[in-house]
């Protein structure tokens, strides 16, 4: 269950109230919880952990609870579509039951285009939340009815000045993005070109 999967559930139940950030609603979860909580509480200490554990285990309430069940079952659904939220058990009957209804998580193998791209962290910086990205495709039909596609995948670093402190290139207080980048496309498709990596991923307030 990711951010924006609790978002959802908050916009169907209402919000949670906490001492250090008032209401945490569904529209302000994700910058209340990765980004002002970076900002405002120091994580060498344990502060911020301390106060996502108390949010977290009010929200597990939430989650568990069972006077709104139906309304949090309705809003968990409806974000599966988007991957955001994804179910395993170990029992396979179970397991089944739970790729049907679509909550599995996985790539859907019998799409004729998926098209998609993905970057993921590789550095265990908190940087992502700044990350801008674009996706460009220059799509050239041929006669033959297919497409010659090029596809340019852009990141944006955008460290806020003060946010992070850390040059190194790893851990939580580096401004540093490091970012596999995976890109799928159909499976008939073939690639007809090398892959290019340009640009600097580090941001620092002194450039």
């Amino acid at each position: 269950v990711d951010p924006v999967a609790i978002a959802a559930v908050l916009k169907e139940t209402g919000p949670i109230t906490t001492k250090e950030f008032g209401q945490i609603t569904g529209d302000n979860l994700a910058q209340k919880l990765l980004i002002d909580a970076y900002r405002e509480f120091n994580s060498a200490t344990g502060e911020r952990q301390s106060i996502n554990d108390e949010i977290a285990g009010a929200m597990i309430d939430r989650l568990t609870g069972g006077d709104q069940l139906l309304s949090v079952v309705r809003a968990l659904a409806s974000t599966a579509p988007g991957r955001h939220l994804q179910i395993h058990v170990q029992d396979e009957v179970l397991q089944d039951i739970v790729v049907e209804q679509g909550f599995g998580g996985a790539l859907d193998e019998k799409a004729i285009d998926p098209i998609a791209v993905f970057t993921q962290n590789i550095n265990a910086s908190k940087v992502d939340v700044f990350q801008r990205r674009e996706i460009e495709q220059l799509v050239t039909l041929t006669a033959d009815g297919g497409a010659t596609v090029e596809r340019r995948v852009t990141l944006h670093n955008e460290t806020p000045d003060g946010a992070f402190f850390d040059k190194t290139q790893k851990g939580y207080f580096t401004a540093y993005a490091g970012n596999n980048v995976m890109v799928y496309r159909p499976p008939t498709a073939v690639t007809a070109g090398a892959v290019s990596v340009k640009g600097d991923a580090r941001s620092y307030p002194d450039g």
